[in-house]
């Protein structure tokens, strides 16, 4: 139990730092639509990821 545990927050702080990087990015340039893209694919994945570690 433990070892999945650690896997699930392993997983947990790579997502974050794709989040973190999409929506700087976004922010940084708010008329570029490719950063506007990242930053929807990583809310759909923080989304997804949640749903699938939800208890």
């Amino acid at each position: 139990m433990a070892a999945g545990i650690a896997q699930i927050l392993a997983a947990f702080r790579r997502l974050e730092k794709l989040y973190v990087y999409a929506s700087m990015k976004s922010d940084q340039d708010t008329g570029n639509s490719q950063y506007l893209g990242y930053k929807a694919r990583a809310d759909n994945l923080a989304t997804t990821f949640a749903s699938a570690t939800a208890t």
